[in-house]
């Protein structure tokens, strides 16, 4: 098994903020690294630029 890479989550934003309208903020910030949304305390989901989700299926089939 291959180690997986560490990625630095740079923005921390809740689910009850994304309701609120901070989902623009949230895919913004996703330009400069992860967003990380928390819902109830625990993390959820990862937001991430296009580009860096291209990024990632690419090594991820570099792989096989």
């Amino acid at each position: 098994m291959k180690s997986q890479k560490n990625y630095n989550i740079h923005t921390t934003i809740s689910a009850r903020e994304m309701e609120r309208g901070k989902a623009a903020e949230a895919i913004k910030a996703s330009r400069d690294g992860p967003v990380l949304i928390i819902k109830n305390s625990k993390p959820t989901s990862i937001i991430i630029s296009y580009e860096q989700y291209l990024k990632l299926t690419e090594d991820k089939n570099n792989e096989k």
